[in-house]
């Protein structure tokens, strides 16, 4: 059976000039990321991200950790900006009740 796995950028560059760019923080989140997935061995057999720069970072820096940098990452835009809280309500429904 397939499994997918949604994964949100790190964390962005809050407050800069430019906040389309991982913070340093957001750059170890991401390779953490990466160290477990690597040591979860579960198959990556395709990366889509958004068209934004902190998407590309996020998936670099991933897949370096992970041992997956020769995997091609495909952009769709639609991924760029939507309601993450949402995807989690509806996959959850007892996310909604946020107490």
């Amino acid at each position: 059976m397939a499994t997918i796995t949604l994964i949100r950028h790190g964390q962005a560059s809050f407050g800069k000039a430019n906040y389309d760019q991982l913070s340093e923080l957001g750059y170890e989140q991401a390779d953490h990321l990466g160290k477990v997935l690597r040591e979860r061995e579960e198959p990556v057999d395709a990366v889509f991200i958004g068209a934004m720069k902190r998407h590309r970072q996020t998936a670099e820096t991933c897949l370096e950790s992970a041992g997956l940098s020769s995997l091609p990452m495909t952009v769709l835009p639609g991924f760029n900006e939507f309601n993450h809280e949402q995807v989690i309500e509806r996959y959850e429904p007892r996310y909604r009740d946020r107490d």
